[in-house]
C-alpha cells in the first residue's frame, strides 16, 4: 500500500506507456522488491486492513472485482474483504494498493 512515489522508489511498480507522463499506467516492477510486503497465509487470509486515510484506492495487481469487495466507513476504505480467495490470488500472489 502506497502513493506512486513510494511504491516506484521501492521498486514495486513502474509506469509504463503514455506519452510526455500523460496516459501512463503502473504495473509491477521487473525487479520487484519482495522485501516491501507483508507475508500472509493465503488459505485463512479473509481480510486486509487499509489504514489509508484517503477515499480513493486502486488495486494494481490483477484481482476479478467479483472475489473481493471493499469495506467502507463512509466514504473512506477500512478493509478488503476477500470473498473467494482462490479466484483473488489466482492472478497474482501479490497485492498492490495505490493510494493517491
Amino acid at each position: 500500500v502506497g502513493n506512486s512515489k513510494d511504491l516506484e522508489q521501492n521498486k514495486v511498480i513502474d509506469k509504463e506507456g503514455g506519452f510526455i507522463g500523460l496516459g501512463r499506467t503502473n504495473t509491477l516492477a521487473d525487479d520487484l522488491n519482495k522485501e516491501y510486503f507483508t507475508r500472509v497465509d493465503l488459505s485463512t487470509t479473509n481480510s486486509i486492513p487499509l489504514d489509508v486515510g484517503k477515499k480513493d484506492i486502486k488495486l494494481i495487481t490483477p484481482h476479478p472485482k467479483n472475489s473481493y469487495r471493499i469495506t467502507m466507513n463512509g466514504n473512506k476504505p477500512v478493509a478488503i474483504e476477500i470473498l473467494n480467495a482462490t479466484e483473488f490470488w489466482k492472478g497474482s500472489r501479490y497485492l498492490v494498493i495505490l493510494v493517491d
